[in-house]
């Protein structure tokens, strides 16, 4: 019976990590799709209760050779493995296979079926016992306050509708940008979701903010490459007014902007920013703010090693103005700063035997220890898209992280913070490097070798 007592307690925490305004979110400045992870494993340790419940009653009943009467006379046994059932359904669909078939289903009918647990659960609790079920209106209340307060600052935010215009980049990409004025102030890795009515009114879609309050204008920008029928739509739209006078717009809707939990990238001596595809709006928009921050005050940071891992170097146009100021200004301000573009779809090979050419900034040649290039051609006969983003290094193929990531912390002269963005491929090498070059440096264990801290956003929000 504890077993039992126990899973009906942990309820309440259960909807308070659901939720993308909560009260563990506000006070903890943890994001909501972090907590989220917590909310999956209280879920797992209430199947887990629940089965040493109904296992425990069930052996008590055969013991006593009760278990024909119970069902018989009490109304607990079914209400209870109609609970049961459910607990175990929402479990195995919130398993990453099921989850991904239809994102949009899985939300829908996970709300349903936890509404009928609730009702399970209320009718399960035996009627000595009603003080229990504030248990249940506990959750109810954390979960009206998570809609009461995003309703409030959804309508607050979209009083006056922005018109966002629609950029079709290569790589079946679009570039999204509106007016952010009513949007409340966002830091760097933030996101929101949009809607744009003209594509479906219930239809929403997560976005990583590309830029800071302080930079574009204060707009609000985004890459968003072509996933779904909602970004094909996107995609469309914006290819199909291209070839008219007009730029294309399209009224759009935002919720959030809900903030990225992460450690300011400044504090540390080094820092370290991969990306991969679109990733790159988690890690550009912390490069701005860095070179924004760099050129105001004198930073603690000493050197930032910036590499993007995309399949065709003509994906560098999505976000070279982006990079270039980034880079000037981090350069100008004194810290080391190394633009790497990995690209893994084209054949690059090298006009020259030198390694290292010096790189063009502004007109100007600059030193090798400031930024180099190395001379690279593409056998396709494009390789005036080198141009977009002289002040880069050009690799062909996938990095080897391990060996990235270690040139770096083995130089820096503090603690180095890596940041990553991408696929889950992409981010799961990056963690095991960090934990083998923490491993083999011992770090923190009497080496002198200083710490590392990871951050790790993936592309996929659900």
């Amino acid at each position: 019976m504890r077993a039992g007592w126990l899973a009906v307690a942990q309820i309440p925490l259960l909807v308070l990590l659901a939720g993308k305004v909560n009260i563990v979110g506000l006070l903890t400045g943890v994001s909501y799709e972090r907590l989220n992870v917590y909310h999956r494993w209280i879920a797992r340790g209430l199947l887990m209760l629940a089965s040493m419940h109904f296992g425990f009653q069930s052996h008590g009943w055969n013991l006593y050779g009760l278990m024909q009467l119970e069902w018989g006379t009490d109304t607990c046994p079914p209400t209870g493995i109609a609970a049961y059932a459910i607990v175990l359904w929402m479990n195995l669909t919130t398993l990453a296979p099921f989850r991904k078939m239809s994102y949009k289903l899985f939300v829908i009918q996970h709300i349903i079926t936890f509404m009928g647990l609730i009702i399970a659960i209320m009718e399960h609790l035996p009627s000595t016992a009603l003080y229990s079920r504030v248990y249940i209106w506990i959750p109810i209340g954390f979960y009206f306050f998570d809609r009461a307060v995003r309703t409030l600052l959804y309508l607050w935010s979209n009083l006056s509708p922005a018109q966002a215009t629609l950029e079709a980049l290569d790589g079946a990409a679009v570039k999204v940008r509106f007016s952010g004025r009513r949007i409340p102030k966002w830091g760097p890795g933030a996101h929101v979701r949009l809607r744009f009515p003209k594509f479906g009114f219930w239809h929403t879609h997560p976005a990583r903010i590309l830029s800071t309050p302080s930079s574009h204008g204060g707009d609000l920008v985004f890459i968003m490459r072509v996933r779904g029928w909602f970004t094909q739509q996107l995609l469309k739209h914006a290819e199909a007014s291209s070839t008219s006078a007009a730029v294309p717009t399209s009224t759009v809707l935002v919720g959030g902007p809900y903030y990225s939990s992460h450690n300011d990238f400044a504090a540390f001596n080094t820092a370290v920013l991969i990306a991969g595809g679109s990733g790159v709006a988690f890690t550009l928009s912390i490069l701005i703010d860095l070179a924004l921050r760099a050129a105001r005050q004198k930073l603690p940071l000493q050197t930032v090693k910036f590499a993007w891992v995309i399949r065709h170097t003509h994906w560098v146009s999505w976000v070279a103005d982006e990079l270039r100021t980034a880079f000037n200004a981090l350069h100008d301000a004194g810290v080391d700063v190394t633009i790497q573009i990995f690209v893994t779809d084209e054949c690059l090979s090298e006009k020259s035997d030198l390694a290292l050419m010096p790189a063009v900034i502004d007109g100007s040649v600059a030193d090798k220890s400031s930024a180099s290039i190395r001379e690279l051609s593409l056998s396709n006969g494009t390789g005036s898209n080198f141009a977009l983003l002289p002040t880069a290094e050009y690799h062909a193929g996938r990095p080897d992280i391990a060996r990235l990531l270690l040139a770096s912390i083995e130089a820096a002269g503090g603690e180095s913070a890596v940041g990553v963005c991408g696929p889950l491929a992409l981010t799961t090498d990056v963690r095991a490097a960090v934990v083998r070059i923490s491993d083999d440096r011992a770090v923190h264990k009497g080496t002198g070798a200083q710490g590392i801290y990871l951050h790790v956003s993936n592309t996929d929000y659900s």
